[in-house]
């Protein structure tokens, strides 16, 4: 079956032979043979093409080139311009009722995010008319120059399951996909990492009409002056031809931003998907047993935002929390910081290295105490009982377990002052409502959880397509438009 882009350029080059048709027919002068050598080589380059593709109306389309060959003559009469025209035409028609195929390349960059586009790229895989290809991209870390440093590249920490190609053998310039996915929004603005520039938004849409951003994030609540620096750092809103948006309240605020509604499409998030998939499967916990078994296990959760705002104090506060849960002897801890916490401490606010490596290291020394660097964060929700987190879009993600959390940051009543509110998280526990860290502790230890029933429905009625079903719609809804344009 023959690739969409493969039509597209055979369209293209017949439109070539059309306006060398009209122009022939209309001029009299010595460019004229100019033209009928350019409009036999686009006839020769289709006629080549649907060979070499075993187009299934091939006979149909070479008698018809054949016929508007022999017609592209000097003094083009009426007659065989009209000729002309309809055999192009009739080779156009073939070639739109070709079935085609779409090449769909996913760049993903650091495996931890990959949940973000998996449920896509299943729909994707599963879809005879795609041929998928995922492509871990390689990133750098930011010196604190914001030069290129340190060189990544994650694509063997990939699941088995995924069939990873390498990106040195993967050319986008030569196999322009129909589709290309990315989830990494900031090309060059990002401090802290960045991707190679060869896989900077702006560059991928060289080579594809269909450049879809997936956000590897889920996002609470903005506003307008927020959303406007925001988009400012989110450089693929300029250039993708597609922006995935998790609920309709996201969807209002791309549009208060001057993103035309064509270009979102308000249909969830699969990080979601992926979550609701996994959840259920029975994580490896063994190098964690012995400290978590017959304990009350808490998830902390830290984001980057809070460590940047708060700098030293921030240390401050990690140290006295996890004191306060250590004092409860029938509880554990796992701490899962942002994944680039390091890097950005280096890049950022390299003065506060040492005191968090001796901060860690003081950590791990305890016997409830677990520091998890896994890529994912699946084993740490199915150990856990209860979050305790700052703002980040993993308390988020929490949200599918059913389980209680304490936000570090943030109130109820902010609810209130939000101008787009796109999840609804504001029936979780806040500690600025007062709800303090050993009143957290105490009801996750005796298994209640009072405000359960209402923080389960206002997070499951504020996304669209909450139920899993996000990455097949996803999927369904880019094929249309890439088959459209």
């Amino acid at each position: 079956m023959i690739r969409k882009s493969t039509i597209k350029r055979m369209l293209e080059l017949l439109n070539t032979v059309q306006e060398g048709v009209d122009y022939i027919g209309e001029t009299q002068n010595e460019t004229v043979f100019q033209v009928i050598d350019i409009c036999q080589w686009a006839i020769n380059e289709v006629s080549a093409i649907i060979q070499e593709e075993a187009v299934g109306s091939s006979n149909i389309c070479l008698k018809n080139l054949k016929a508007t060959s022999e017609n592209i003559t000097p003094g083009l009469t009426s007659a065989q311009r009209q000729s002309a025209v309809q055999q192009l035409a009739a080779v156009r028609e073939a070639l739109l009722e070709e079935p085609a195929r779409l090449e769909v390349a996913f760049f993903p960059y650091k495996q931890s995010m990959w949940d973000c586009m998996e449920s896509v790229w299943r729909a994707a895989d599963a879809d005879p008319m795609c041929d998928c290809y995922v492509v871990p991209i390689p990133y750098y870390d930011r010196n604190p120059d914001n030069s290129l440093g340190t060189f990544h590249y994650e694509g063997v920490q990939f699941p088995q399951d995924i069939p990873v190609v390498d990106y040195m053998s993967y050319d986008v310039t030569i196999r322009k996909p129909d589709i290309i996915y990315i989830h990494n929004p900031y090309d060059k603005y990002n401090w802290v990492t960045s991707v190679d520039p060869h896989y900077y938004s702006h560059e991928l849409k060289k080579y594809t009409d269909m450049l879809v951003y997936i956000p590897y994030y889920i996002a609470g609540s903005s506003k307008e002056q927020g959303t406007k620096t925001t988009l400012t750092m989110l450089s693929a809103y300029y250039h993708a031809d597609r922006i995935i948006a998790q609920s309709e309240g996201m969807k209002q605020g791309l549009v208060h931003l001057g993103i035309s509604e064509k270009r979102i499409l308000t249909l969830g998030t699969p990080k979601l998907d992926y979550a609701l998939q996994h959840q259920l499967e029975k994580e490896d916990l063994t190098d964690w047993r012995e400290k978590l078994e017959g304990r009350t296990v808490f998830l902390v959760n830290t984001s980057l935002t809070d460590l940047l705002g708060r700098n030293r104090k921030w240390l401050s506060l990690m140290k006295k929390l996890f004191a306060d849960i250590a004092e409860h002897k029938n509880c554990a801890v796992i701490w899962r910081p942002h994944p680039l916490t390091e890097a950005t401490i280096r890049s950022m606010r390299p003065n506060l290295l040492q005191l968090y490596q001796d901060m860690k290291s003081e950590l791990q020394q305890l016997d409830n105490f677990i520091f998890d660097q896994n890529s994912s964060y699946l084993p740490a929700f199915q150990a856990s009982h209860a979050m305790i987190s700052d703002y980040s879009s993993l308390f988020m993600m929490y949200g599918v377990t059913e389980k209680p959390v304490l936000l570090l940051t943030g109130s109820k009543s902010e609810k209130k002052t939000v101008d787009y509110l796109f999840i609804d998280y504001y029936d979780y526990y806040f500690l600025e409502d007062g709800f303090e860290v050993d009143a957290f502790i105490d009801i996750v230890k005796k298994g209640k959880d009072p405000g359960r029933e209402k923080r389960l429905a206002s997070f499951k009625a504020s996304l669209t397509n909450a139920d899993g079903t996000a990455g097949e719609k996803i999927h369904r809804a880019v094929v249309r438009a890439a088959m459209e344009q």
